[in-house]
């Protein structure tokens, strides 16, 4: 893990399956010249995961993958 930098992007990561959710902060530990960065260079800055309960893995989701880039 490393310390948050309030200089550069941060990327969120999140993922879900019929048994849990997980999430993961991410940053790059170094930009390129045009204020880019490669993804290889991402560690995380903090990380979050939950087990869903029986009654939560009976409700219903829509299982279409909606594209959230914008």
């Amino acid at each position: 893990m490393a310390y948050y930098n309030v200089n550069f992007p941060v990327v969120l990561q999140v993922d879900a399956s019929d048994y849990g959710l997980g999430a993961a902060l991410l940053q790059p530990t170094k930009l390129l010249y045009d204020k880019t960065f490669d993804e290889t260079s991402l560690q995380p800055i903090a990380y979050s995961s939950k087990s869903l309960t029986q009654t939560k893995k009976k409700i219903h989701t829509n299982r279409e993958r909606v594209p959230c880039n914008r």
